[in-house]
């Protein structure tokens, strides 16, 4: 249901977005919210889905679905990177990576990259990778970035607040005092009960797949012992 849930939000995002015009920036939102709404929950629900098969190559088949599908969401993340990256909207301070939005999601990004880095080595070669490991820090760092990148959503709904100025020396680091005013391009896109609609569909998004028996598949035979939370 989570998987339906994000590819529901995203397909409202992209049609009513597009419906407001096209443009690089556009695509920072269309791709980002196809990575991380749509690809990673599918992604997650596969590697969870072999805990319900007792035979190996069931089993390495959903890993390997896994795989895959965490590919697809780095290649939507980097598009949407590269879009925002090489395009601001008007009126955006001038600078990269000053708003709390962008350094959540940079952070999310930097989390993503290490785990694929640390699954490529626990796999060993990719012509014959090993695929039934088991490690917490690897589902630990994969919670904690599919969290992060959900909350870099939220944020980005919300408003655009930067928090630090890099062209000052030495940096300034300062919390304006509307940080808690909804202000950025969802509000002056789609108004504010969309906006809010928007953040309240991605909490319930992360709700369903971190709290316990959201996102949780029950196990059909004694000897899978792995957390059954994420992998």
């Amino acid at each position: 249901m989570s998987v339906f849930h994000g590819l529901g939000l995203t397909v409202t995002i992209a049609s009513l977005t597009l419906k407001q015009g096209n443009s690089l920036f556009v695509w920072h939102v269309i791709a980002m919210s196809l990575g991380v709404l749509v690809f990673q929950p599918a992604a997650l629900h596969s590697i969870l889905a072999r805990h319900s098969f007792k035979d190996p190559e069931t089993r390495k088949a959903r890993v390997m679905d896994h795989k895959l599908l965490q590919m697809a969401v780095m290649g939507s993340v980097a598009v949407g990177f590269l879009a925002i990256f090489l395009n601001k909207p008007a009126g955006f301070p001038g600078r990269h990576f000053m708003s709390v939005h962008s350094l959540v999601g940079l952070f999310a990004l930097a989390l993503m990259g290490w785990n694929i880095l640390d699954a490529g080595y626990r796999q060993g070669s990719p012509f014959a990778p090993k695929l039934l490991w088991v490690s917490w820090l690897h589902r630990s760092m994969g919670t904690l970035a599919f969290t992060c990148a959900l909350l870099a959503v939220m944020l980005g709904f919300f408003n655009r607040t930067a928090i630090v100025d890099w062209a000052a020396e030495p940096i300034v680091f300062s919390l304006p005092d509307s940080w808690h005013e909804m202000d950025g391009w969802a509000m002056n896109t789609h108004g504010e009960k969309a906006t809010w609609m928007f953040i309240g569909a991605t909490v319930l998004l992360l709700a369903n797949m971190l709290v316990p028996g959201g996102a949780r598949v029950v196990p059909r035979w004694r000897g899978d012992l792995v957390d059954k939370k994420t992998s």
